[in-house]
């Protein structure tokens, strides 16, 4: 994971404005890791979520770490900012790899005994630097096999962050069930003749039991992706 980490970091943030590769996450995994392929041989500056890719693609061979994305919508001063990194699970200890301006922002050792636990550190992380983190959203671990047309589910479930205590249970739960989750996700996906991606309705998961308490009924559709939630 240091190592991911550290070849992360030498290709550099950037701060230019221009993104020098496709930052689209609703294509398929084969298309995202070929993404990260080519960051890897241009070694051009990226921003957060060409550097998911980019671990993504570096442990795509390594099955025994689960890998969930995770973004973050913070603001300051009525501005919003959102970023994403990506959880890592190895021996029910968790971390994070990713990329950021500040290295607090993406980088977490493998100590945490939950996914709950790596949220509070991070929503520590953000009060050192931003005031407000306001919503947490994460996906269902990326696949390690590379099916035809395998999609990544960047956006299952979404809490906020004014309730710590629920968000943290929450989260904590869902990386206990993150693995099974995927399984139905799947599934469900084929039950309903769509490949994950297409925006159809997930079934059996609303909105009412993945916002915190007193948010609007959002439904979630078959890309993962709860309407109105954090993108990247």
């Amino acid at each position: 994971v240091q190592a991911v980490q550290s070849y992360i970091e030498k290709l550099s943030y950037n701060f230019t404005g221009v993104n020098y590769f496709d930052v689209r996450k609703q294509r398929p995994l084969g298309r995202i890791l070929e993404t990260a392929r080519e960051i890897t041989r241009q070694a051009l500056p990226i921003k957060c979520v060409e550097a998911i890719f980019v671990a993504a693609y570096l442990t795509q061979g390594l099955k025994e770490l689960e890998r969930i994305p995770v973004s973050f919508k913070s603001s300051v001063d009525g501005q919003s900012y959102k970023h994403i990194i990506l959880a890592l699970k190895y021996n029910s200890k968790w971390g994070s790899v990713g990329l950021s301006r500040r290295r607090e922002l993406y980088f977490k050792e493998m100590q945490f005994d939950s996914l709950g636990d790596l949220f509070l550190e991070f929503k520590r992380s953000y009060e050192r630097v931003f005031p407000t983190l306001k919503r947490v959203s994460v996906g269902l671990p990326i696949s390690h096999d590379m099916f035809a047309g395998e999609y990544v589910c960047w956006n299952y479930l979404t809490v906020k962050c004014a309730d710590v205590n629920n968000a943290t249970t929450q989260l904590a739960e869902h990386g206990r069930c993150a693995h099974r989750l995927q399984e139905q996700w799947r599934n469900e996906c084929k039950k309903m003749g769509c490949q994950p991606g297409q925006k159809s309705v997930m079934p059996q998961k609303k909105a009412a039991t993945v916002s915190g308490a007193g948010s609007k009924k959002r439904t979630i559709s078959a890309e993962g992706v709860v309407e109105g939630s954090d993108g990247s």
